[in-house]
């Protein structure tokens, strides 16, 4: 269902209502997110097509989990990646290389 709000107001919208804290203002792309209570999202962020925002991982079989941070103005381009204990501070671009 996410899927066909891409792009609009109402993306945010929706995913504040499972959880994730989400500021004004925010463009998001994708639909590639994991544990919403863990994902802070502040003022003026993009979010671009497919970019990941991942809080969990499996390393060595054990299950790690953190916390992911993208401060104003912070932008997550096409098909990036952001692991958990992330922290974009702001005006910063992580773009796929």
């Amino acid at each position: 269902m996410l899927f066909f709000l891409l792009g609009t107001p109402f993306a945010p919208m929706l995913l504040r209502l499972l959880g994730m804290k989400i500021g004004d203002n925010v463009y998001i792309e994708t639909t590639d997110f994991t544990e919403f209570d863990l994902m802070t999202i502040d003022d003026n962020v993009i979010l671009d097509r497919d970019a990941t925002l991942q809080t969990h991982l499996f390393e060595d079989r054990v299950m790690k989990m953190g916390k992911l941070h993208l401060y104003p103005r912070a932008q997550l381009g096409s098909w990036a990646l952001a692991l958990y204990d992330t922290v974009l501070e702001s005006n910063v671009l992580i773009q796929l290389m």
